[in-house]
């Protein structure tokens, strides 16, 4: 395992920042599109619900599934490939924004993950009752 790391490491000395500077950018999609499904659910759905059960957090069946949390996760993140624009893959809709494109994943993720979760919490919420 080592060798390997070490291989790859002497390989990519020189394209480091690059590396770093796409990681960093698929990282950040994902990192907006957790951190408003944490906002809604904390700031929309707990105060509704009664915030949040204490006691709850060791017993399995009294805590959320997560299906609504986990496909809006998903949605966003297939959102953010329609719109971004990285040194390895410019998007459709990237494109058309100027001759290099523009990277307008973010605001793709912020949108689709604030349309999808609510509905799809509240529907959670209503079939499954946690």
């Amino acid at each position: 395992m080592s060798i390997i790391v070490l291989a790859l490491a002497w390989g990519g000395r020189n394209k480091l920042e690059a590396i770093i500077d796409n990681f960093l950018a698929i990282l950040g999609y994902w990192t907006l599109a957790f951190g408003l499904i944490l906002a809604i659910e904390h700031f929309w759905f707990r105060p509704r619900l009664g915030g949040y059960d204490l006691s709850a957090w060791q017993d399995p069946k009294r805590m959320p599934i997560g299906i609504a949390g986990t496909v809006a996760l998903l949605i966003g993140i297939g959102f953010s490939f329609l719109g971004m624009c990285q040194t390895w893959y410019v998007s459709p809709v990237a494109k058309k924004i100027g001759k290099s494109g523009g990277d307008v994943g973010d605001y793709l993720v912020f949108a689709s993950v604030g349309v999808f979760y609510p509905i799809l919490r509240t529907l959670e919420i209503r079939f499954i009752g946690r």
